[in-house]
């Protein structure tokens, strides 16, 4: 790998990681980072963003050093390019082949608007990062605006402005997605610290035996996973992984892996072959950590072994193949597509 473009829909000012994360990403040995002078435009929204907060002025001041003062040419780049939007990521022979972005522009207030010009990059692999936003938990307070939890260094807050017993958060969900490891390292040692503060405050359960976890849970029919359920979910992931040269494929819908963990160890040995169709297929596209299917194809040809599902879909224009919190999208037809 020589050249890598990160592509943002809006400018220096409105971007969202931390002075840190750019300071990193700048010093990495061996690595040219590279910005474009034409990414460098600034609204009034822009500059009362720079005014009013200081993350954002140092970041700005940061990536308009790079810009002046260009840094020494490596075999490798990092090439930071704003004000560009995907628009369509083209596939041929069933691999990622180009990147059309589309040009925006402020607005004035600091948002963007298209600009209708287009430009293609030739790529081999793509990888999306849209951002995180929180999920409200039932009973528990919920910045539906930020996203976030409302505490204060961990203490949930309630709606009279009171810490709720007993109720704490930590990560992302706590502070929203900004930092690294080690600011989420730092942010769970607060969170536990108030944890323990409060010891002499914490609530006693009602039924304080283990055994009686799993009774509540029997009698409320929820499902649930045990060792034995577990290591059934385990000899799955790893047979899957094995079919695709991994040492696992890690399962992530609830649904499929309640299945799975009341099987009999036979299910788990279950494979989905590969593919065959006509000269128009696809190749054996995988998931890691989604729940996008293990292979979609045109339809001509294409078989499983028990445990696979072949459900028609229709026509649709992308195709799907998930690692890990990344999405890689070709542009095709689809008419099937077969989960393990």
């Amino acid at each position: 790998m020589t050249d890598v473009h990160v592509f943002g829909r809006r400018g220096p000012a409105q971007v969202k990681f931390s002075p840190l994360e750019l300071r990193e990403a700048l010093h990495i040995d061996g690595v040219q980072a590279i910005v474009y002078d034409e990414d460098f435009q600034y609204d009034q929204g822009s500059q009362d963003a720079i005014d009013s907060n200081n993350q954002i002025r140092v970041m700005v001041k940061t990536l308009e050093q790079l810009r002046a003062n260009p840094q020494e040419p490596q075999d490798r780049r990092l090439h930071l390019h704003f004000f560009a939007s995907p628009v369509e990521v083209v596939g041929q022979d069933g691999k990622v082949a180009s990147l059309t972005i589309e040009k925006t522009k402020l607005d004035g207030s600091g948002g963007v608007v298209p600009t209708g010009e287009t430009t293609s990059f030739s790529i081999q692999s793509i990888y999306r990062a849209v951002g995180y936003f929180g999920s409200p938990v039932d009973k528990i307070p919920f910045d539906a605006k930020s996203g976030v939890i409302p505490n204060e260094a961990g203490r949930v807050i309630g709606e009279d402005g009171q810490s709720l017993q007993g109720v704490y958060c930590t990560g992302w969900i706590k502070r929203g997605p900004v930092g690294l490891i080690g600011h989420t390292k730092a942010d769970a040692i607060e969170t536990i610290g108030n944890v323990l503060q409060d010891r002499d405050r914490w609530w006693q359960p009602e039924l304080a035996g283990e055994h009686q976890i799993i009774e509540t849970l029997e009698d409320r029919n929820i499902d649930f996973v045990d060792w034995a359920k577990w290591l059934k979910i385990n000899s799955k992931e790893k047979a899957i992984g094995e079919a695709l040269g991994r040492e696992r494929m890690k399962l992530f819908d609830r649904e499929e892996i309640l299945k799975i963990s009341k099987g009999s160890p036979s299910d788990t040995s279950a494979r989905c072959q590969t593919a065959k169709s006509s000269d128009r297929h696809l190749g054996n596209l995988h998931r890691h950590g989604s729940r996008s299917p293990i292979l979609r194809g045109l339809g001509a040809g294409i078989h499983c072994s028990a445990g696979c599902l072949i459900r028609h879909l229709g026509n649709h224009n992308w195709i799907r193949s998930h690692r890990f919190n990344h999405t890689t999208f070709v542009r095709v037809e689809i008419d099937y597509e077969i989960w393990l």
